[in-house]
């Protein structure tokens, strides 16, 4: 420190230099150089110019100060040599380096550990992808084992297991890159979904209504978008004893899907007059896949519950 200070002071006079030293040091590393990164890192040289130029007139202002208290001197009177002024204006700068040094080792820290932590992640990530592929291929092969070994005894409880098989492949297995899936497989889900809700419901009374006019085999389309609102009729409607039957309609022309479901609400149900948790989810789906390119709206008008979907794919 004497080094440092240029002269070897009492403890009590050391002390203002020492803080002078510190406040200089932490400052520039944890305030001015925090600066680099940003949108003004143009403003971070000028600003080591005026930190060295504050911390050399401190300097020569405690040292007049100390030398004035120690000797019993006139502050006035008290003269610094050009070689001492040329030794505070090294120290400045010595102090300055060291704290850049101090500020690069704890951004090179900082590096270091986010990418170990993104390294992990990343392995974490891989790991749960992989256990997310290989639960529900082993569940449906669970499936398949069951579906073969009832189908001559019970053929009718073998083919819902198929179509529950088929429909939870479709909803749990990876899709294309882009996340979607072909929006005429997407429309034979639907159909499969009828088809296994008529095994549970033999009376159900739901009609389903299509009038496609495009090319569904060259239209893409998250998977469920159409499922969803179909699955939340079944969950509140009143599908066996309707006044009015529930309708689901389907439509299709150009790019353009529309889907329109209407039914009674079941006396037996919990309805939620907001979005479900399932349309929530798909309502974030869209904003995500369309967001100025989908209409996603929901009345309930004396029992009667309708959802209007219609989406530029």
């Amino acid at each position: 420190m004497t080094y440092l200070l240029g002269y070897s002071p009492p403890l009590l006079s050391f002390l203002p230099f020492y803080l002078l030293a510190l406040i200089f040091f932490y400052f520039n590393a944890h305030i001015a150089m925090s600066l680099w990164y940003g949108k003004n890192r143009w403003v971070v040289p000028f600003l080591l110019l005026v930190e060295i130029g504050l911390h050399f007139i401190c300097t020569n202002t405690l040292r007049t100060a100390v030398i004035a208290f120690i000797t019993g001197e006139n502050i006035h009177h008290v003269k610094i040599s050009q070689i001492e002024l040329v030794q505070n204006l090294y120290r400045s700068i010595y102090i300055l380096g060291l704290s850049i040094t101090y500020w690069l080792w704890l951004h090179t820290s900082k590096q270091a550990k986010a990418l170990s932590d993104a390294q992990i992640t990343k392995l974490e990530l891989e790991n749960a992808y992989l256990r997310a592929q290989a639960n529900p291929h082993l569940l449906f092969n669970v499936f398949n084992m069951l579906q073969s070994d009832i189908k001559k005894s019970a053929p009718e409880a073998s083919e819902t297991l198929m179509l529950l098989s088929e429909i939870m492949q479709y909803a749990y297995l990876p899709t294309g890159a882009d996340g979607k899936t072909q929006l005429d497989e997407e429309i034979a889900q639907v159909k499969r979904y009828l088809l296994l809700q008529g095994k549970r419901f033999p009376l159900m009374k739901v009609e389903l209504l299509e009038d496609i006019s495009c090319n569904t085999d060259d239209l893409r389309i998250p998977p469920l978008t159409l499922l969803t609102p179909v699955e939340n009729l079944f969950k509140y409607g009143n599908i066996v004893t309707p006044v009015e039957p529930p309708t689901i309609r389907i439509t299709c022309r150009g790019n353009t899907i529309h889907l329109n479901t209407r039914n009674e609400i079941s006396s037996n149900s919990v309805f939620k007059s907001k979005y479900s948790t399932g349309l929530s989810n798909l309502r974030a789906i869209l904003v995500n896949y369309y967001p100025d390119r989908f209409i996603l709206k929901q009345y309930t008008v004396n029992g009667i519950f309708e959802l209007e979907l219609e989406i530029v794919l």
